[in-house]
């Protein structure tokens, strides 16, 4: 629940979800420099199904693999935030430390945050949604 909103939530392993794709490729070489396979990415979404609300909450975890040491294949490779045009900053939201990664133009921002052993990233075009959902995270 994120101001008001109750979020419908799926998950799937990275088997699942990972395609042929170069961003896939190379999330999928990341796990394998954990020493780990796509099956071991624990990848969940929260959303508004009924797309009232522009908020996106996705999590990332392997099993073994702290969130510290996986937030950079996140950011590389499932955000591309080494890609042309694309910006990341370190920053603080509602006392959550980010890393924030725009896109340019009217898209989303992306705020990366670390939670125990799960690299969370929230999704929004509105900043004051997205720091409510960075509050609620447990």
């Amino acid at each position: 629940l994120v101001s008001g909103t109750t979020l419908a939530v799926q998950s799937a392993t990275g088997d699942q979800v990972l395609g042929t794709d170069a961003a896939s490729k190379a999330l999928g070489s990341a796990l394998n420099s954990f020493g780990k396979k796509p099956t071991d990415l624990q990848i969940a979404q929260a959303y508004d199904g009924a797309s009232q609300v522009d908020l996106t909450v996705l999590g990332f975890r392997v099993p073994g693999v702290s969130a510290a040491k996986l937030k950079p294949a996140v950011l590389q490779t499932w955000l591309l935030a080494g890609a042309t045009g694309v910006t990341t900053k370190e920053t603080t939201v509602s006392g959550v430390q980010v890393t924030e990664v725009t896109y340019g133009g009217a898209t989303s921002v992306s705020y990366v945050a670390l939670r125990k052993d799960a690299v969370i990233v929230v999704q929004s075009g509105d900043a004051t949604l997205a720091a409510a959902a960075l509050v609620a995270l447990p």
